[in-house]
Protein backbone atom coordinates (compact mmCIF):
# COMPACT_ATOMS: atom_id res chain seq x y z
CA UNK A 1 0.00 0.00 0.00
CA UNK A 2 1.33 3.42 -1.00
CA UNK A 3 0.57 6.17 1.46
CA UNK A 4 -0.96 9.25 -0.13
CA UNK A 5 0.71 11.90 2.01
CA UNK A 6 -1.14 14.75 0.33
CA UNK A 7 -4.52 13.20 1.13
CA UNK A 8 -3.57 12.54 4.76
CA UNK A 9 -2.15 16.04 5.14
CA UNK A 10 -5.37 17.59 3.88
CA UNK A 11 -7.31 15.81 6.65
CA UNK A 12 -5.00 17.34 9.27
CA UNK A 13 -5.11 20.78 7.66
CA UNK A 14 -8.91 20.66 7.51
CA UNK A 15 -9.00 20.11 11.28
CA UNK A 16 -6.56 22.99 11.73
CA UNK A 17 -8.79 25.31 9.67
CA UNK A 18 -11.76 24.40 11.83
CA UNK A 19 -9.78 25.15 14.99
CA UNK A 20 -8.58 28.50 13.62
CA UNK A 21 -12.16 29.52 12.81
CA UNK A 22 -13.55 28.23 16.10
CA UNK A 23 -10.91 29.74 18.39
CA UNK A 24 -10.40 32.85 16.26
CA UNK A 25 -6.63 32.60 16.59
CA UNK A 26 -4.14 33.32 13.86
CA UNK A 27 -0.60 32.65 15.10
CA UNK A 28 2.20 33.73 12.81
CA UNK A 29 5.35 31.81 11.92
CA UNK A 30 8.92 32.86 11.08
CA UNK A 31 11.28 30.52 9.24
CA UNK A 32 14.99 31.31 9.22
CA UNK A 33 16.89 29.93 6.23
CA UNK A 34 20.68 29.78 6.06
CA UNK A 35 21.15 28.00 2.73
CA UNK A 36 19.68 28.38 -0.75
CA UNK A 37 19.86 24.70 -1.70
CA UNK A 38 17.03 23.13 -3.74
CA UNK A 39 15.76 21.09 -0.77
CA UNK A 40 15.73 24.10 1.58
CA UNK A 41 13.97 26.28 -0.98
CA UNK A 42 11.39 23.55 -1.62
CA UNK A 43 10.80 22.92 2.09
CA UNK A 44 10.46 26.56 3.11
CA UNK A 45 8.29 27.56 0.15
CA UNK A 46 5.89 24.68 0.77
CA UNK A 47 5.50 25.78 4.39
CA UNK A 48 4.78 29.36 3.37
CA UNK A 49 2.24 28.20 0.77
CA UNK A 50 0.43 26.07 3.35
CA UNK A 51 0.37 28.97 5.81
CA UNK A 52 -1.26 31.16 3.17
CA UNK A 53 -3.87 28.47 2.49
CA UNK A 54 -4.67 28.47 6.21
CA UNK A 55 -4.86 32.25 6.27
CA UNK A 56 -1.78 32.55 8.49
CA UNK A 57 1.20 34.85 8.17
CA UNK A 58 4.50 33.10 7.46
CA UNK A 59 7.77 34.91 6.80
CA UNK A 60 10.91 33.34 5.35
CA UNK A 61 13.95 35.18 6.67
CA UNK A 62 17.15 34.52 4.74
CA UNK A 63 20.09 34.72 7.11
CA UNK A 64 22.65 33.78 4.47
CA UNK A 65 25.33 31.11 4.71
CA UNK A 66 27.92 33.57 6.00
CA UNK A 67 26.19 34.07 9.33
CA UNK A 68 28.09 33.06 12.44
CA UNK A 69 26.46 31.17 15.31
CA UNK A 70 26.23 34.39 17.32
CA UNK A 71 24.64 36.33 14.45
CA UNK A 72 22.05 33.63 13.93
CA UNK A 73 21.27 33.60 17.65
CA UNK A 74 20.86 37.38 17.61
CA UNK A 75 18.49 37.13 14.63
CA UNK A 76 16.34 34.51 16.37
CA UNK A 77 16.18 36.60 19.54
CA UNK A 78 15.07 39.60 17.50
CA UNK A 79 12.34 37.91 15.47
CA UNK A 80 11.01 35.99 18.48
CA UNK A 81 9.57 39.30 19.69
CA UNK A 82 7.42 39.52 16.55
CA UNK A 83 6.28 35.95 15.88
CA UNK A 84 4.32 33.28 17.74
CA UNK A 85 6.33 30.41 16.31
CA UNK A 86 9.97 30.13 15.18
CA UNK A 87 11.27 27.43 12.86
CA UNK A 88 14.99 27.23 12.17
CA UNK A 89 15.45 25.46 8.84
CA UNK A 90 18.21 22.85 8.89
CA UNK A 91 20.79 21.74 7.95
CA UNK A 92 23.12 24.61 8.78
CA UNK A 93 26.33 25.63 7.00
CA UNK A 94 29.56 24.30 8.51
CA UNK A 95 30.69 26.11 11.63
CA UNK A 96 27.24 26.77 13.07
CA UNK A 97 26.73 25.45 16.59
CA UNK A 98 23.38 23.68 16.17
CA UNK A 99 22.78 23.24 19.90
CA UNK A 100 23.27 26.91 20.72
CA UNK A 101 21.05 28.02 17.84
CA UNK A 102 18.18 25.62 18.57
CA UNK A 103 18.23 26.51 22.24
CA UNK A 104 17.98 30.21 21.44
CA UNK A 105 14.41 29.65 20.24
CA UNK A 106 12.13 30.47 23.22
CA UNK A 107 10.39 27.44 24.71
CA UNK A 108 6.93 28.87 24.05
CA UNK A 109 7.78 29.49 20.37
CA UNK A 110 9.67 26.26 19.61
CA UNK A 111 7.39 24.98 16.85
CA UNK A 112 9.61 21.98 16.02
CA UNK A 113 10.25 21.00 19.63
CA UNK A 114 14.02 20.81 19.16
CA UNK A 115 15.15 22.84 22.16
CA UNK A 116 16.43 21.05 25.27
CA UNK A 117 13.23 21.75 27.23
CA UNK A 118 10.89 20.31 24.61
CA UNK A 119 13.19 17.33 24.02
CA UNK A 120 13.28 16.72 27.77
CA UNK A 121 9.50 16.82 27.94
CA UNK A 122 9.27 14.26 25.16
CA UNK A 123 11.57 11.93 27.06
CA UNK A 124 9.26 12.24 30.05
CA UNK A 125 6.11 11.82 27.93
CA UNK A 126 4.64 15.19 28.90
CA UNK A 127 4.39 17.01 25.56
CA UNK A 128 2.43 16.89 22.31
CA UNK A 129 4.96 19.14 20.61
CA UNK A 130 7.89 17.40 18.97
CA UNK A 131 9.58 17.25 15.58
CA UNK A 132 7.00 17.44 12.75
CA UNK A 133 9.06 14.96 10.69
CA UNK A 134 8.92 12.43 13.53
CA UNK A 135 5.20 13.17 13.98
CA UNK A 136 4.61 12.53 10.27
CA UNK A 137 6.54 9.26 10.42
CA UNK A 138 4.59 8.15 13.49
CA UNK A 139 1.28 9.06 11.80
CA UNK A 140 2.24 6.88 8.83
CA UNK A 141 3.30 4.02 11.13
CA UNK A 142 -0.08 4.12 12.87
CA UNK A 143 -1.80 3.81 9.49
CA UNK A 144 0.43 0.85 8.65
CA UNK A 145 -0.35 -0.83 11.98
CA UNK A 146 -4.07 -0.56 11.22
CA UNK A 147 -5.10 -0.46 14.85
CA UNK A 148 -2.54 -2.97 16.11
CA UNK A 149 -0.32 -2.18 19.09
CA UNK A 150 3.35 -1.28 18.86
CA UNK A 151 4.11 -3.53 21.80
CA UNK A 152 6.52 -6.27 20.77
CA UNK A 153 7.17 -4.73 17.35
CA UNK A 154 10.72 -4.15 16.17
CA UNK A 155 11.70 -0.89 14.49
CA UNK A 156 14.94 0.18 12.86
CA UNK A 157 15.56 3.90 12.37
CA UNK A 158 18.33 4.85 9.95
CA UNK A 159 19.44 8.37 10.79
CA UNK A 160 19.97 9.56 14.36
CA UNK A 161 19.10 13.18 13.72
CA UNK A 162 17.39 15.73 15.96
CA UNK A 163 14.55 15.88 13.44
CA UNK A 164 13.88 12.16 13.10
CA UNK A 165 15.90 9.53 14.92
CA UNK A 166 16.08 10.98 18.41
CA UNK A 167 12.44 12.03 18.88
CA UNK A 168 11.00 9.01 17.07
CA UNK A 169 13.07 6.62 19.18
CA UNK A 170 11.41 8.13 22.25
CA UNK A 171 7.90 7.96 20.82
CA UNK A 172 8.14 4.35 19.62
CA UNK A 173 9.95 3.23 22.76
CA UNK A 174 7.30 4.75 25.03
CA UNK A 175 4.69 2.63 23.23
CA UNK A 176 6.52 -0.65 23.68
CA UNK A 177 8.48 -1.07 20.47
CA UNK A 178 12.07 -2.34 20.47
CA UNK A 179 14.04 0.28 18.57
CA UNK A 180 17.44 0.03 16.87
CA UNK A 181 19.08 3.24 15.63
CA UNK A 182 21.63 3.16 12.80
CA UNK A 183 23.23 5.57 10.35
CA UNK A 184 24.96 5.50 6.98
CA UNK A 185 28.18 4.34 8.62
CA UNK A 186 26.64 1.28 10.28
CA UNK A 187 28.38 -1.88 9.14
CA UNK A 188 26.07 -4.42 7.51
CA UNK A 189 23.06 -2.14 7.73
CA UNK A 190 20.87 -4.86 6.26
CA UNK A 191 21.40 -6.99 9.37
CA UNK A 192 19.44 -4.35 11.33
CA UNK A 193 16.72 -3.70 8.75
CA UNK A 194 16.10 -7.20 7.39
CA UNK A 195 13.99 -8.53 10.25
CA UNK A 196 12.45 -5.27 11.46
CA UNK A 197 8.67 -4.89 11.41
CA UNK A 198 9.12 -1.17 10.78
CA UNK A 199 11.97 0.54 8.92
CA UNK A 200 12.30 4.32 8.92
CA UNK A 201 15.08 6.08 7.02
CA UNK A 202 16.00 9.76 6.73
CA UNK A 203 19.62 10.17 5.65
CA UNK A 204 19.35 11.82 2.24
CA UNK A 205 21.28 8.93 0.67
CA UNK A 206 19.43 7.92 -2.50
CA UNK A 207 18.40 4.23 -2.60
CA UNK A 208 20.30 3.44 0.59
CA UNK A 209 17.68 0.83 1.51
CA UNK A 210 17.26 -1.91 -1.11
CA UNK A 211 14.47 -4.53 -1.38
CA UNK A 212 16.67 -7.36 -0.11
CA UNK A 213 17.26 -5.37 3.09
CA UNK A 214 13.64 -5.56 4.28
CA UNK A 215 11.18 -8.36 4.91
CA UNK A 216 7.79 -9.03 3.37
CA UNK A 217 5.04 -6.96 4.97
CA UNK A 218 7.38 -4.34 6.40
CA UNK A 219 6.09 -0.86 7.21
CA UNK A 220 8.58 1.24 5.22
CA UNK A 221 8.77 4.94 6.06
CA UNK A 222 11.02 7.02 3.82
CA UNK A 223 11.71 10.52 5.16
CA UNK A 224 14.83 11.05 3.02
CA UNK A 225 15.03 13.72 0.37
CA UNK A 226 17.62 14.42 -2.28
CA UNK A 227 17.67 15.61 -5.88
CA UNK A 228 19.41 13.24 -8.30
CA UNK A 229 21.54 14.07 -11.34
CA UNK A 230 18.41 14.27 -13.49
CA UNK A 231 16.75 16.75 -11.16
CA UNK A 232 14.28 14.20 -9.78
CA UNK A 233 13.33 14.15 -6.11
CA UNK A 234 14.35 10.86 -4.53
CA UNK A 235 14.27 9.19 -1.15
CA UNK A 236 16.40 6.77 0.86
CA UNK A 237 14.45 3.70 -0.22
CA UNK A 238 14.27 1.95 -3.56
CA UNK A 239 10.80 2.24 -5.06
CA UNK A 240 10.82 -1.55 -5.47
CA UNK A 241 10.38 -1.89 -1.70
CA UNK A 242 6.76 -0.86 -2.24
CA UNK A 243 6.15 -4.32 -3.73
CA UNK A 244 7.14 -5.99 -0.44
CA UNK A 245 5.81 -3.48 2.05
CA UNK A 246 2.42 -3.48 3.75
CA UNK A 247 2.82 0.31 3.78
CA UNK A 248 5.32 2.41 1.81
CA UNK A 249 5.73 6.18 1.85
CA UNK A 250 6.87 7.44 -1.57
CA UNK A 251 9.17 10.39 -2.25
CA UNK A 252 7.81 12.83 -3.20
CA UNK A 253 4.22 12.78 -1.95
CA UNK A 254 4.61 10.77 1.24
CA UNK A 255 6.07 12.13 4.47
CA UNK A 256 6.78 15.62 3.10
CA UNK A 257 3.19 16.94 2.98
CA UNK A 258 2.46 15.38 6.37
CA UNK A 259 5.50 17.08 7.90
CA UNK A 260 4.29 20.48 6.73
CA UNK A 261 0.82 19.82 8.15
CA UNK A 262 2.24 18.87 11.55
CA UNK A 263 4.26 22.10 11.69
CA UNK A 264 1.00 24.00 11.80
CA UNK A 265 -0.56 21.46 14.14
CA UNK A 266 2.30 22.25 16.52
CA UNK A 267 1.98 25.98 15.95
CA UNK A 268 -1.62 25.97 17.17
CA UNK A 269 -0.63 23.97 20.25
CA UNK A 270 2.13 26.33 21.41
Amino acid sequence: MLLDGNKEAQKILSDIKIKIEKDRVKPNLAITRTQQTPPQITFTNSKKKTAEELGLECSIIDAGNNYSTEQLMELITKISKEYNGILVQMPFPEGIDRYKVLNTVPYEKDVEGLGRCRMGELEQKVTEIYSPVAKAAFHAIKIGLDGKSLEGKTATIVGNSYLLGRPLTQVLGHLGASVSVCDIYTEDLGAYTKNADIVISGTGQIDLIQPEMVKEGVIAIDTGYEVDSEGKRRGDMSQEISEKASLFTPVPGGIGPLTVAFIFDNLLKL
